[in-house]
């Protein structure tokens, strides 16, 4: 079979999208250059220390994925969104349960019947 002459990128854009406030907004693709800047993002999460100065760090990574959504509807947002919607941009369904958490229900992986020594 013959190799294609033209290779068109744009048929391998996924497009998706995130509901808020009742508004579809578009979620644009992370770029290279966005990849790329993603260890100067964690970085600055770290030397931030706490959870309430990493919040505008975080706002600022989401605002610039989201099309036309002001950084106010993103403050709106409760930290549960919030969370959700960067494991979003991330690629990470938020339907799933992260690795190594068992759903409700769900046998436990391991030795039965196993006791620590008293």
């Amino acid at each position: 079979m013959p190799q294609p002459t033209i290779l068109n990128l744009d048929e391998f854009r996924v497009s998706r999208s995130v509901v808020i406030g009742g508004r579809e907004r578009i979620l644009k693709n992370m770029t290279v250059e966005q990849f790329l800047q993603a260890g100067d993002i964690e970085r600055k999460l770290e030397e931030a220390g706490s959870e309430r100065a990493q919040i505008p760090i975080l706002v600022d990574v989401i605002a610039g994925h989201l099309e036309d959504t002001p950084r106010e509807e993103i403050l709106g947002l409760d930290l549960g969104q919030l969370l959700v919607l960067l494991a979003f941009i991330r690629g990470i369904d938020p339907a799933e349960p992260p690795p190594g958490r068992r759903q409700p229900g769900e046998p436990r992986a391991g030795k039965r019947g196993s006791r620590r020594a008293r």
